[in-house]
């Protein structure tokens, strides 16, 4: 089926979704709210929803189907909670960390994730992106060569056209920085493409749009799958067709209350991901998005569990635990340290099982 004919068919009205499904009390009264956040639900996802009709609890209905709970707004949450608007130097264009940056190529989502750190915009008819700034994006680009990767991100830039996207690959490929001795190979940056397309409508996937992502490389695919019930045939094809181009798939999951937060969910999630050739590359703590208080897992018990992952799970099948500071502080790792100290000239580490082993301090030399 055409992509945008399936996506025409999603569910985004109480009326329509209450023929599929008996909404709680809680879903209900979603609808009478003043939530930022739209509801779409593709064919894809509903008919899992469908499959499961009888569980409100269902991970996937979760993810998708709002509730009430969206309108309790913590003190702590912010419609804004990394704080991006502070680091724009042009609208669209996000420059956090020196060495990279992450611009907007979408506004619209196939699926609106209920616990979307961007709600303050996502969902928008327009308004953000890039696409109306290339020429200044293009500019801004050749005077920062230090930026060594650039972040395609949203909204879902793969709800553009070919054409539009396209257009967008072409500006930061054209504005690459010439290699400063004659004859060498240009270094060009890398580009991470952000999207959960292949999850929610995996028939954008076309051959056609395979093609250009493959020609525009060095060039990443990021996405983001937080339960095994999301890899779904057509999902696995789509994604086995871009790994099979030559495009490398990685995957970040947020961590996410009735969801994925036990230790058998995530253990099948991260060994199917590395069955199905995509990395697990992020375990993200929530963000404290405005009316997402409802899903995130505490910090204490997200450790405890990331502890009982990596007894679990080979190294491949293992994502880096983070979360993204409030107030912009950036990303920062939650990993466990192992190293409890020195005696004399030795380094004293406790295994995953508690045993204590030590490794020697190599000498200074003079």
């Amino acid at each position: 089926m055409n992509w945008r004919k399936e996506l025409s068919r999603s569910v985004t009205s109480q009326a329509q979704l209450s023929r599929f499904l008996t909404l709680t009390e809680d879903e209900k009264a979603w609808f009478s709210s003043d939530s930022q956040l739209p509801m779409r639900i593709p064919p894809l996802i509903l008919n899992k929803l469908i499959e499961n009709r009888d569980n409100p609890d269902y991970p996937l209905r979760i993810q998708s189907v709002p509730r009430i709970a969206e309108g309790k707004v913590l003190p702590f949450e912010s419609c804004d909670p990394l704080d991006e608007s502070r680091f724009s130097p042009l609208p669209g264009l996000i420059h956090r960390y020196s060495s990279r940056i992450l611009i907007y190529g979408g506004e619209q989502c196939a699926l609106y994730c209920r616990h979307c750190f961007r709600r303050h915009y996502t969902g928008e008819a327009a308004g953000r992106t890039i696409y109306d700034r290339l020429p200044e994006l293009t500019r801004w680009l050749k005077a920062h060569p230090e930026v060594r990767e650039v972040l395609i991100s949203g909204g879902d830039p793969l709800l553009s056209s070919d054409r539009r996207l396209g257009r967008l690959l072409k500006a930061i490929r054209s504005a690459e920085t010439p290699p400063e001795t004659e004859g060498e190979p240009a270094d060009p940056r890398v580009i991470r493409l952000c999207t959960r397309i292949p999850v929610t409508l995996p028939s954008r996937v076309s051959r056609d749009l395979i093609r250009m992502l493959s020609a525009s490389g060095p060039l990443w695919l990021v996405t983001q799958i937080n339960h095994p019930d999301e890899l779904q045939t057509p999902v696995r094809n789509a994604f086995n067709t871009l790994i099979n181009a030559g495009i490398p798939v990685l995957n970040q999951t947020v961590l996410l209350k009735g969801v994925n937060d036990s230790l058998p969910v995530l253990k099948k999630l991260m060994e199917t991901l590395v069955i199905c050739r995509i990395k697990p590359y992020y375990l993200f703590q929530g963000d404290l998005a405005a009316g997402t208080s409802h899903l995130r897992v505490s910090l204490s018990r997200g450790m405890e569990l990331v502890k009982q992952l990596r007894e679990s799970v080979s190294g491949l099948a293992m994502p880096v635990y983070a979360m993204d500071l409030p107030e912009g502080g950036g990303k920062i790792p939650l990993t466990e340290s192992y190293h409890i100290g020195m005696d004399g000239d030795s380094h004293i580490f406790r295994s995953k099982t508690g045993n204590i082993h030590s490794y020697p301090e190599e000498p200074v030399k003079s």
